[in-house]
């Protein structure tokens, strides 16, 4: 009868023993899972990232360097030294063309008086 004893308290250690490694199976399974889940997640968003990093590459290299913006600089200057000798502003060409015409208006009087003088 002893041995009926200890066959059944070994049986329930046993059993205990089994469920407890099942239930640490099972954990390890599901933390299995998880892990692979989150690598999956974590490597969607570095994907994602990495479209991104290539998309600002393109941007960043279609920009102008420094020296094309060094010699767009250098031509702009160019420009503006060029620009008073075939540009006349409005308000110059008015103020201009009203002091010839002033002139032409006092040259006319002139004629005028000598006419009504009578030596011309």
């Amino acid at each position: 009868m002893e041995w009926v004893g200890y066959a059944y308290y070994a049986g329930g250690v046993l059993s205990l023993i089994t469920s407890a490694f099942t239930t640490v199976v099972m954990l390890r399974a599901r933390a299995v899972f998880a892990t692979r889940a989150m690598f999956e997640e974590i490597a969607a968003r570095i994907a994602g990232l990495e479209a991104r990093f290539i998309a600002t590459e393109t941007r960043v290299e279609a920009l102008p360097s420094a020296n094309s913006l060094h010699e767009l600089a250098l031509a702009l200057s160019d420009l503006r030294a060029d620009l008073p000798l075939g540009y006349v502003r409005r308000e110059d060409f008015i103020r201009n063309q009203t002091i010839i015409e002033a002139k032409l208006d006092a040259l006319a009087l002139k004629l005028e008086n000598l006419q009504l003088r009578g030596i011309a």
